[in-house]
């Protein structure tokens, strides 16, 4: 049964989910710890990937308050992004990294394991067929240091993003901003699980720290080189 997903979103509506998400997440998050602690391991790996997702679209809610909602396409690309796993788990990582303490070393370590959730979620619950034509048991795929990174991921994803919104108005949206918010989410998803686009960002960050616009990272990285066939690592 599909539901009707064509639901309006007022400033109200996205005050709810923001509240209710970032709740579910930190419950989802206590669940994913119970389950590490008894050793279901890949049941851990899937719940913190929810909790991840749940951040991730509290942040969305956030973030998108400010903008126009009297805007057919806007809302169309909100919706999308609610449901979206990859859209959600890249969300769930911005102010993450926006954190100044955070190493070269702390940044690569997130992204890398962001990276391997987009791929891992699904194998982590359900029972699959892998390429060589053998059948794959979750129990038997995710390793007990791959959940343990995964819930101490959706933690560190979840304190911060409550800490920075708790701390901070939505944003206000650049240009380079709502461009982000039209690309499809197919393109920023092979966008953003590219190696090249991450060192690119990590060279930005490397640069200007403080003052690194995520959503500006994505807009130049595509327009001036994954649209024109280009490297990062090759052009350095």
């Amino acid at each position: 049964m599909h539901k009707n997903r064509n639901y309006k979103i007022t400033e109200r509506l996205l005050e709810e989910y923001q509240k209710y998400s970032f709740e579910n997440s930190s419950e989802l998050l206590v669940e994913a710890t119970l389950l590490l602690e008894n050793k279901h391991y890949a049941r851990a790996y899937f719940v913190g990937c929810a909790s991840l997702e749940e951040t991730g679209k509290g942040y969305t809610a956030f973030s998108s308050r400010g903008r126009n909602l009297r805007s057919p396409s806007v809302q169309k690309a909100i919706r999308e992004k609610f449901e979206d796993h990859s859209s959600k788990i890249i969300s769930s990582l911005i102010c993450l990294l926006r954190q100044k303490e955070l190493t070269e070393e702390n940044i690569q370590h997130y992204i890398k394991l962001a990276s391997h959730l987009q791929r891992g979620r699904e194998k982590a619950m359900y029972v699959d067929v892998r390429e060589n034509g053998t059948v794959s048991l979750p129990r038997t795929i995710v390793r007990p240091r791959a959940a343990l990174d995964c819930v101490r991921l959706a933690q560190a994803s979840l304190e911060a993003t409550v800490n920075f919104v708790s701390d901070n108005p939505p944003d206000k949206f650049s240009s380079f901003q709502d461009k982000m918010l039209c690309l499809s989410t197919h393109k920023i998803t092979k966008l953003t699980n590219s190696k090249d686009f991450w060192c690119y960002y990590i060279d930005l960050l490397s640069n200007n720290y403080s003052n690194v616009d995520f959503a500006k990272a994505v807009v130049k990285y595509h327009d001036e080189l994954y649209c024109k066939g280009k490297l990062f690592l090759k052009k350095k």
